[in-house]
């Protein structure tokens, strides 16, 4: 009766190992396509928050500089008239 479940046993323990070890492997890639994945978009996100730093900051630049180039030449236009 013991020879007749030690071959099902034995074929069970080693498909739930193989199981098992394919299962880690797939794990294991899947987190680490994760993990690059996020320090692509982290770096992505930098480039984004850089990016428009810079477009606010020389875009607020220029619009004040126009506004202050308009209100200078139109002050003493207005004073002549």
């Amino acid at each position: 009766m013991r020879g007749d479940r030690t071959p099902f046993l034995t074929r069970t323990t080693d498909k739930l190992a193989s199981w098992s070890q394919f299962a880690a492997i797939v794990i294991v890639i899947v987190v680490n396509g994760i993990f690059e994945e996020t320090l692509i978009l982290r770096a992505e996100l930098m480039m984004l928050v850089r990016w428009t730093s810079d477009v606010i900051r020389y875009g607020l630049r220029w619009a004040v500089q126009e506004k202050l180039r308009l209100l200078m030449t139109r002050r003493p236009g207005s004073m002549r008239d």
